[in-house]
């Protein structure tokens, strides 16, 4: 497995110059990447190549043309669903079992596994193409707010990932494995393992320079708790969470603990099966890059909600990933709320608003504007809104919804 800074640098310029061509250039490239995925797909999965017989030619297909696949049934495929036929499902369960093989490829790809809590846990392989993808849009949509909090949390100390070791999921395999591809790109990048005696996790987060921490909610209350009681030391610029529910009440409580946080918290929007599924704007708003994902918000029978409805669940679309092909995936339990496609600075907006997992959070949904039928992000006007994470500061001139 490879990593090219040149590929990575063609999906950076692909997502500007996408972008910047407003409405028709995002809604062609969606297009052109969905039917280039489906036609890899029925070519090389003969999973898909059963499940496409009937669909319109590759370079006529829409989304909509497209039937449902559900993961368990994905996974009893797991050898016909891949478009290689290199990794059958017992060699890649062998190389999940090896604790010592974290963040390790195996056959020119990376192996994850995810949590199991909607069921049986799935197996993810992402190829090098993918994690290419993960850094070039990243950085495409980087607004000068990003750039300038990358500097100072790297002029500070040490970025922290607090999350699962005991396991090889993403949080902890990522890091590795960009690592062994990489080093310059996780530079100033240490991870510390939340599944450990909150005490041990203190004093560990407490000898190092920490400038920022990566974790789950429920840590960051654990971390909340520990900086109020004058046990933790630590005073990070900007906190980033995933994976379960941020509270309105644990956000608050985070920024009353940390008076530190310069820039607050991102709370960003993903999954195993896809990492970098949105980004976080500088007012505080989760926008998918739909140029490479798509999200559809659905009901229980999996048709389109009307708008102002809270979806039942959420169809996912994958179109960064040849290899492991998951194309209108349902990502239940996950109720979401997409609102009206935003445009800025010719750069992609649209703004997920959802429930999510967790281990200890119960589900709560963002406030939300209006729900929309699933369909490719556009312009729109803006107007000057107020960061969240920064009550009486006004924003310049930008709404993200």
């Amino acid at each position: 497995m490879r990593f090219s800074l040149l590929r990575m640098f063609g999906y950076f310029l692909g997502g500007l110059w996408t972008a910047w061509g407003g409405r028709k250039r995002i809604e062609a490239k969606q297009r052109r990447n969905l039917r280039r995925l489906v036609e890899k797909a029925r070519h090389d999965s003969p999973l898909f190549h059963r499940l496409y017989a009937d669909v319109p030619p590759s370079s006529e297909v829409e989304l909509r043309d497209l039937p449902v696949t559900r993961k368990p049934d994905l996974m009893r495929e797991f050898d016909d669903w891949l478009t290689i036929r290199s990794l059958p499902l017992g060699k890649a369960r062998a190389h999940l079992a090896d604790m010592s093989k974290i963040g390790v490829p195996i056959g020119g790809v990376a192996v994850f596994r995810t949590s199991g809590t909607s069921g049986e846990p799935a197996i993810i392989v992402l190829p090098s193409r993918f994690l290419e993808y993960t850094f070039g849009i990243s950085l495409a949509r980087f607004e000068r707010y990003h750039w300038q909090f990358l500097r100072e949390m790297r002029k500070r100390g040490m970025r922290v990932t607090v999350t699962g070791g005991n396991g090889h999921f993403a949080g902890a395999g990522f890091n590795k494995l960009v690592r062994s591809l990489h080093p310059r790109l996780v530079k100033g990048v240490t991870f510390v393992e939340a599944e450990q005696p909150i005490g041990r996790l203190v004093e560990q987060l407490n000898a190092i320079r920490v400038s920022s921490i990566v974790t789950y909610p429920s840590v960051l209350a654990i971390l909340a708790r520990e900086k109020e009681a004058g046990r933790l030391k630590i005073d990070p610029i900007i906190f980033n969470t995933g994976g379960e529910t941020l509270t309105d009440e644990l956000r608050a409580r985070v920024l009353k603990a940390f008076p530190s946080l310069k820039y607050g918290i991102l709370d960003a929007y993903g999954c195993t099966e896809c990492l970098v599924l949105s980004f976080v704007c500088s007012h505080g708003r989760k926008h998918v890059h739909e140029d490479w994902v798509i999200l559809e918000a659905v009901d229980e029978a999996m048709q389109p909600v009307p708008d102002g409805v809270l979806s039942d669940s959420v169809l996912l679309t994958v179109l960064a990933n040849d290899v492991q092909p998951f194309i209108r995936l349902p990502h239940s339990p996950l109720p979401l709320r997409l609102a009206l496609p935003q445009f800025r600075g010719g750069r992609p907006r649209g703004d997920a608003r959802s429930c999510r997992r967790g281990d200890a959070v119960a589900p709560h949904l963002r406030a939300g504007t209006r729900a929309r039928p699933p369909r490719p992000a556009g312009p729109d006007r803006r107007e000057g809104i107020r960061d969240p994470n920064r009550p009486g500061r006004r924003n310049g001139g930008g709404n993200c919804l």
